[in-house]
């Protein structure tokens, strides 16, 4: 492994969109957001669609994927987040260890990496991943529009998450104090963040816990409307988090989940 990959243990590295219908999820998205989703073949998986996001300079960026699902799977539309990881055998592991088991087994992607699909004991999927090549940088400052910056982890029972996600990835839990919307955990790799835990709110009781992916806009009542106007749905409305930004949450017409951000500051 080169010194990269070694020092993005931990880090949110991939999104993928796992979709009951990918023609209409990949139209709503480059409408939405710009994003340009190409077509390639993938030795074991058939074709992929990339996802990727403009840059200035006129090249783009791959984000994450979109991915047919099938209707034997039985599966809704839902987004899917990859963690790099120095060994996802030994992550497999650690999450049976901490209460969690193994939902695809590790599996190599020929030029690509290996990867596995983990679920937490609580509900909630999410994928190790160690590349076979190297990690996109990370981004100084404010997230690009449209680029993928933040995920949170929204659980049932927020200690029981804490302790699984610390042995699995090795993060380190903090709490902040959120006024009035509670204690929001904040998981740290060293001094960078990684992601965040949130207490299942009252008003989406009876959704099952899940990793929820922010993408950063730089109008989130704007992008909201565009949203729905495509045939989106929204869940939760344009609403300020004082001194971090404002949010909203979001469905494709597929049914995937997703949120738009906008930060108070330089920081996502």
């Amino acid at each position: 492994m080169s010194d990269s990959a070694q020092s993005d243990h931990g880090r949110f590295v991939w999104d993928d969109l796992m979709t009951t219908d990918r023609d209409a999820a990949a139209a709503f998205y480059s409408e939405l957001l710009g994003w340009n989703i190409k077509a390639m073949p993938v030795e074991g998986m058939g074709e992929y669609h990339m996802i990727h996001r403009p840059v200035a300079d006129g090249d783009d960026e791959g984000l994450g994927g979109i991915v047919q699902l099938e209707k034997e799977h039985g599966l809704p539309s839902h987004w899917i987040s990859y963690v790099a990881v120095d060994d996802v055998d030994a992550t497999c592991e650690r999450a049976a260890a901490a209460g969690g088991k193994t939902c695809v087994p590790p599996t190599d992607l020929p030029n690509i990496g290996r990867f596995a699909v983990i679920e937490d004991g609580g509900g909630a999927y999410i994928s190790p991943f160690k590349t076979a090549h190297g990690y996109l940088p990370e981004a100084d400052g404010p997230p690009p529009d449209s680029s993928v910056c933040w995920h949170e982890l929204m659980t049932n029972d927020v200690a029981k998450a804490r302790t699984f996600y610390s042995e699995v990835f090795g993060w380190k839990p903090t709490d902040i104090d959120m006024g009035p919307a509670g204690t929001y955990t904040i998981l740290k790799r060293g001094d960078k963040d990684a992601g965040g835990i949130m207490q299942m709110p009252e008003a989406a009781a009876g959704t099952p816990p899940h990793w929820l992916a922010y993408i950063a806009v730089p109008n989130v009542d704007e992008a909201t409307a565009k949203s729905t106007a495509l045939g989106g749905k929204t869940f939760c409305p344009p609403t300020d988090i004082p001194n971090i930004g404002r949010f909203s949450v979001n469905a494709d017409p597929t049914g995937a989940v997703f949120a738009f951000f906008k930060g108070a500051s330089t920081k996502c």
